[in-house]
């Protein structure tokens, strides 16, 4: 028998390759970049800059997002799991904080608002914030198929 063909039958097998996982401090500053963009694009359409609700509520939404792809293994369900989790925060972000914006221009309790004229800020949010959340929906499932399939265990060349 051939020294070669008896090596490569004694040989160990390697073992398989380990499952990609996203890295945590990528997903979260992607996420917020791109509600970043998503705000600078809204605040050149609208000029205001009252969506710092929507800022804070999308990185939350991101956050949500990375930890549902860390433990996954990336792709597309977990990229739309990301998206709408980003989306659902950002929406409540910003229907919280103008519920909180009503209610100091009405001079009202904070609960009241919330429990009482929530109509208003709702219609608030749907005629002037509807931008962000289009830029949103677009902009994260591009960011979630990308930035959570990164490898952080890839080994550095000298």
């Amino acid at each position: 028998m051939d020294q070669s063909v008896r090596s490569k039958a004694t040989a160990v097998p390697a073992p398989p390759p380990a499952a990609t996982k996203g890295n945590v401090a990528v997903g979260v500053i992607t996420a917020v970049v791109s509600m970043l963009l998503c705000a600078v694009a809204y605040a050149l359409v609208i000029d205001t800059t009252r969506t710092i609700y929507g800022w804070i509520g999308a990185i939350i939404g991101g956050a949500i997002g990375t930890a549902v792809n860390r433990r996954g293994c990336g792709g597309a369900v977990t990229s739309t799991v990301s998206s709408v989790c980003s989306l659902a925060a950002t929406f409540l972000g910003q229907y919280a904080g103008f519920a909180l914006l009503t209610a100091k221009d009405l001079g009202l309790g904070s609960f009241d608002v919330l429990v009482h004229h929530s109509a208003a800020a709702l219609t608030v949010w749907h005629d002037h914030l509807g931008f962000t959340n289009v830029m949103g929906l677009v902009l994260a499932p591009v960011f979630g198929a990308i930035f959570p399939n990164i490898s952080p265990n890839t080994p550095r060349r000298l």
